[in-house]
């Protein structure tokens, strides 16, 4: 499975993506923590707050839809899951 690691997200980390392989069902949840721990502290700190909560403000797709439901489950044919940071700007 593809994680896309967009806008700051991505500068932080130091990629754009990051692979996992996914064999049994698992929720999106312990997804986006596991992606999480494998990253810097400051991209870390994009994702999750101090006590390993999703950040709310979080944007995540699957497979191109919008997901806000982080319980959801993933199987092994999801292939893409992506991650963006709220954009700031003026």
């Amino acid at each position: 499975m593809r994680i896309l690691l967009q806008g700051q997200l991505a500068v932080t980390s130091g990629t754009h993506a990051i692979e996992h392989q996914i064999d049994s069902p698992t929720t999106l949840e312990s997804l986006i923590l596991l992606t999480a721990q494998q990253l810097p502290e400051a991209a870390r700190d994009l994702l999750i707050t101090p006590q390993k909560q999703i950040r709310s403000s979080l944007f995540v797709a699957v497979d191109g839809t919008h997901q806000r439901d982080y319980s959801t489950q993933l199987s092994p044919n999801t292939s893409e899951i992506m991650l963006m940071p709220p954009m700031a700007g003026g």
